[in-house]
């Protein structure tokens, strides 16, 4: 599928963020729709926004549009993708809530090696 080639290039800075999401909303439900049609970060960036020097920028934008519930697939390994129906989006959602337990269940298991090896202190700032 083609997309408009006004969308091809462009920095972030001359799109805006909002801009940003709604160009990459656009080109993920209309060129990646399913996990088979999945595409990385950096092909998105290269194809569609080569002046973006790497792909973080597009990754915050596909946060912050999950973050407003913007249902955009993303399983280790795939890529990134609009899903093709429920299955798929849940899938997207089991994958992040296990990454983010297990991201808590480090940070408290650091927590408790700290504590053991430099005993409760006060910390300012924390």
């Amino acid at each position: 599928m083609s997309i408009a080639p006004s969308l091809a290039i462009a920095s972030s800075r001359q799109i805006g963020n909002a801009r940003l999401q709604r160009a990459l909303l656009r080109i993920i439900k209309e060129a990646h729709a399913g996990k088979a049609q999945a595409t990385t970060l950096e092909d998105l960036r290269s194809q569609y926004f080569p002046e973006l020097g790497d792909s973080r920028a597009i990754r915050q934008a596909i946060n912050e549009m999950r973050k407003d519930g913007i249902p955009i697939g993303s399983l280790g390994g795939v890529g990134t993708y609009w899903p093709a129906d429920i299955k798929e989006a849940m899938e997207c959602v089991a994958e992040l809530r296990a990454k983010g337990y297990d991201l808590l269940d480090t940070a408290a298991s650091m927590e408790k090696g700290a504590i053991a090896h430099f005993g409760e202190q006060q910390v300012l700032g924390i």
